[in-house]
């Protein structure tokens, strides 16, 4: 008789849908049990069956910042009652944080293992993001991608090579844009093959 799997911590953030701009994260903290997870939220003790998931979404954010350019994973999910939490690899602040990535990876993994077949056949398992944000994620990366040929223009018609960099710049912010808006192109994936596109890259 094998023994029961047993509890595992991960110090990821886990951020509750509340329909609003966050800021910034409080809630830190995600353990995957046997049969649930548990966190907190602001100071309460939440817990969620797997036999109550209705949706598990993974998807990747994409920051541009000085010193905090990168990727971050997300996975979302989705309960019967209508609770909606994410444990996140971002730091408090929300940039990319190369530490948590390891425990993130781990995370995902750890959860989808301990998912039975009936919870398997009975979730919804999406990639990426749903088709409105894609579509804004889509329209940002075409919008520096045009910018980045004005400066093209510009240097075929006064030959100053510094307007090479304005070009340079530009398509540094369209090419990570566009990466993450082909990685979180709606689709369902397999749960027992994970994304390897929506890993957060360290």
């Amino acid at each position: 008789m094998s023994e029961p799997a047993k509890d595992e911590f991960f110090d990821l953030f886990v951020v509750p849908k509340t329909g609003g701009i966050v800021w910034s994260y409080a809630n830190r903290g995600i353990t995957v049990k046997a049969d649930r997870v548990a966190f907190e939220i602001d100071g309460v003790a939440h817990e969620g069956r797997f036999a109550d998931i209705r949706e598990i979404r993974m998807s990747v954010t994409t920051v541009l910042a000085k010193g905090s350019s990168g990727t971050g994973g997300v996975c979302q999910m989705t309960f019967a009652d209508g609770f909606v939490v994410s444990a996140v690899s971002n730091d408090g602040r929300g940039f990319p944080d190369p530490e948590r990535i390891a425990p993130y990876v781990h995370f995902v993994s750890e959860l989808h293992h301990r998912l039975s077949a009936a919870d398997k056949n009975r979730i919804r398992f999406f990639a990426g993001l749903t088709e409105g944000r894609h579509m804004v994620l889509m329209v940002a990366a075409g919008f520096f991608a045009l910018m980045s040929l004005i400066p093209l223009f510009v240097f075929f018609y006064v030959g100053e090579w510094k307007i090479l960099l304005t070009l340079i710049a530009c398509v540094a912010c369209a090419w990570p844009i566009w990466k993450s808006a082909e990685a979180n192109r709606p689709r369902s994936y397999n749960p027992d093959s994970l994304p390897e596109d929506l890993i957060p890259e360290s």
